[in-house]
């Protein structure tokens, strides 16, 4: 397998592997995946979508109401007959989640989603530590929102 597959250490310490380039064209995939610095947020993601098995699930659709707010989640998925909304909290700087917050408040305050869906899709974190949790619980009120910590839930 040496010969079709790579790998590289993630932050966390666990291997990250991926198709080198014998390995891509062995099975005919175009993508190239190499180390990068998102891998932590990929793999966060990749435990959301285990540990919810969504109907589901678009990576990054962007939500637009003209002239009032542009909110692109990490995902859009539905489980249990519902969509939700994930944000993958690995390594942001806290004033970044902040604005995401406020942005998800003007989203609801619109009525949009709420008019075609008949509700406001729960809002469902990942994030690093659980000091950071109860920070994102704290500025969500107002939201449906569920906040697990990354260890908790993989």
């Amino acid at each position: 397998m040496r010969e079709y597959v790579s790998s590289f250490r993630a932050e966390n310490g666990e291997s990250v592997y991926h198709l080198s380039k014998s390995g891509r064209e062995r099975v005919g995939s175009e993508v190239v995946r190499t180390k990068t610095t998102q891998a932590g947020h990929y793999l966060m993601r990749g435990d959301v979508y285990i540990r919810y098995r969504p109907e589901d699930w678009k990576n990054e659709m962007r939500f637009t109401v003209t002239d009032v707010v542009v909110v692109i989640p990490d995902a859009y998925f539905r489980h249990n007959m519902r969509r939700h909304f994930l944000e993958v909290d690995h390594l942001q700087h806290m004033s970044k989640n902040r604005e995401k917050i406020d942005k998800y408040k003007k989203l609801k305050e619109t009525g949009m989603l709420q008019q075609k869906l008949k509700y406001f899709p729960p809002l469902v974190w990942v994030t690093m530590t659980a000091t950071r949790k109860k920070q994102l619980l704290e500025w969500c009120e107002g939201l449906d929102v569920v906040v697990h910590v990354w260890d908790d839930i993989r």
